[in-house]
């Protein structure tokens, strides 16, 4: 009977315990909603890569969109297609600055992950505005530092803002 007790107890304690990990609440600690921000009152740098969609991960597109969708609907020029490799590249240029953006596809042609490369004067201002826009839209980042900032979605996915060693250069990677 000693046994049977002890192992009821045992068993009690630990859905106790799994319970507890699995409602963030119990901690005292907010749970953080992922929105979709109004881009209309963040900085212009997120409005032209964004091209004006709130909607989905960027660009209005989305993780596991068929590939085809991407290329009846995005308006930027292709600058490489590239089967073998999977991928996708689309650049525009604003002024004097480029801003290219790859979608990665995986081998049923579903979308698997972004890159954005921009190549601009004043790559602090897109870097600020981009972390204005994360921050709004994920909450806090995860991780800074002077090179790297990183969010993590609620659907699983991370998104890393990334300054580049050369001065005029930022990445921004969601996978």
């Amino acid at each position: 009977m000693k046994y049977f007790c002890a192992v009821c107890f045992s068993v009690v304690l630990l859905t106790n315990a799994c319970e507890k990990k699995e409602n963030p609440s119990h901690n005292n600690q907010p749970v953080f909603q992922e929105t979709n921000v109004p881009l209309d009152t963040l900085g212009e740098w997120v409005k032209i890569v964004m091209n004006k969609r709130k909607e989905g991960v960027l660009r209005g597109f989305d993780f596991g969109m068929p590939l085809d969708s991407i290329k009846a609907k995005e308006k930027a020029k292709i600058l490489e297609d590239n089967p073998s490799q999977k991928y996708i590249t689309y650049t525009f240029d604003v002024d004097e600055d480029m801003v290219d953006v790859t979608y990665r596809y995986d081998e049923n042609q579903k979308i698997k992950a972004f890159e954005v490369l921009a190549i601009v004067n004043g790559v602090e201002s897109f870097i600020q505005d981009f972390a204005t826009y994360y921050n709004l839209r994920y909450g806090n980042a995860k991780q800074t530092n002077d090179t790297m900032q990183v969010w993590q979605s609620q659907k699983g996915y991370k998104v890393k803002l990334i300054k580049s060693n050369k001065a005029s250069q930022a990445r921004i990677v969601i996978e």
